[in-house]
């Protein structure tokens, strides 16, 4: 891709969040975290905005959340009263 059309990835994941909720007319309701919205949001592995280009595709979701119920859950975070099932998925990475 030519670094003159590329976008960032703070672009790439508005675009998709609240882009994504314009689109289809439902930006009072979700695309944004906000007191009143419909919770949807992802605990990614890793920090998408910092790991090299290279590790981006090494993310995974540890807990999914769509309308403020739980729809996937990897069993790696502290819960109180559960212990994790596995430890995270990856290690933290250097510093690019």
């Amino acid at each position: 891709m030519l670094a003159a059309t590329a976008i960032t990835r703070e672009e790439a994941v508005d675009a998709y969040t609240r882009g994504s909720a314009f689109a289809e007319f439902s930006e009072n309701e979700k695309g944004t975290v906000a007191a009143g919205k419909v919770a949807d949001l992802a605990v990614l592995s890793q920090d998408i905005f910092t790991v090299r280009a290279g590790l981006l595709p090494e993310t995974t979701s540890l807990l999914t959340i769509l309308d403020g119920k739980i729809v996937y859950d990897a069993g790696v975070l502290p819960v109180p009263g559960r212990r994790p099932r596995s430890k995270l998925p990856l290690e933290p990475l250097p510093t690019p």
